[in-house]
């Protein structure tokens, strides 16, 4: 099964999933209703130039692995 990406927190999801939103006739998908909520506030933020509804790809996201050894 192909996966999407959440528009907002950017976790990948199914395709079929319930929290889903339209917006300028296209389907976003979402892994939460948090998730979906702020995407509702904001479309436009999490959709302008990004062909897959992804992130923004200029790094501006960071994750980071703490270990207590």
């Amino acid at each position: 099964m192909t996966l999407v990406k959440d528009p907002v927190c950017g976790m990948m999801v199914p395709p079929d999933g319930d929290r889903m939103a339209l917006h300028k006739g296209r389907p976003f998908r979402f892994c939460s209703e948090l998730c979906k909520a702020a995407f509702l506030k904001g479309p436009e933020k999490y959709s302008i130039g990004h062909p897959n509804g992804g992130l923004p790809s200029h790094g501006t996201r960071r994750i980071a692995y703490f270990s207590m050894e």
